[in-house]
């Protein structure tokens, strides 16, 4: 009786351990599967995506121009702002089909008072630069006795400028030539820190990088 018994519980054994690996093999064929037809999905999106950019590019005569070096910029940037010195200085290249971007960014501070001055060259991307900066898609003219905003002109080129007395906050940002975005942000500042910060940057320096 004991070994009859000994018999069933072999025999189920074998049929879970064959069903088991019957289960295994269609898992991981399924897997098989499911990874071929999302790699034939991926491409698939990436063609589309280049499509639209080479669409895009044709459009808006985008060339693909090589961006001025961040390191370039980097050195531009002064080694102190209005009694403030130079906390970090950082920058980057990045870019898709051709179209690159390169950034700067330097930190300064004392105490709670902070700026921050970034330099963005969009290289080819030319008059879509106006899209990167929101700002200069809007006409604003606002003043009251806790500060202003509004868009104008600096040097020539369209600006945007920002300034909350109550909370010593203040923006500065310019587009030049098309192609170069210089954002300058400050907090617990003087209105004058902000505007003397934009003088410390050379714009004609920054000119002399584009080629």
């Amino acid at each position: 009786m004991k070994f009859q018994l000994f018999l069933v519980f072999a025999f189920f054994a074998l049929v879970s351990c064959d069903n088991l690996a019957t289960e295994e093999q269609k898992a991981e064929e399924g897997f098989k599967d499911n990874m071929n037809e999302a790699k034939e999905d991926l491409g698939g999106a990436f063609k589309n995506v280049g499509e639209a950019l080479t669409n895009l590019k044709k459009k808006h005569n985008i060339q693909d121009k090589e961006p001025i070096s961040f390191r370039d910029m980097k050195d531009l940037m002064p080694s102190s702002l209005g009694g403030m010195e130079q906390s970090d200085n950082s920058g980057q290249t990045s870019g898709v089909l051709g179209m690159k971007i390169s950034t700067a960014k330097a930190i300064y501070e004392e105490g709670n008072a902070k700026i921050e001055i970034k330099i963005t060259d969009v290289a080819g991307i030319g008059k879509l630069a106006a899209k990167v900066a929101d700002w200069s898609n809007i006409d604003i003219d606002k003043e009251s006795k806790d500060g202003y905003e509004r868009t104008t002109k600096i040097d020539g080129y369209k600006a945007y400028e920002k300034y909350d007395a109550r909370r010593k906050k203040g923006k500065i940002a310019m587009i030049i030539d098309e192609r170069l975005i210089v954002d300058i942000e400050g907090r617990n500042i003087t209105e004058d820190q902000l505007k003397d910060a934009l003088d410390d940057i050379s714009i004609r320096k920054l000119k002399r990088l584009i080629k």
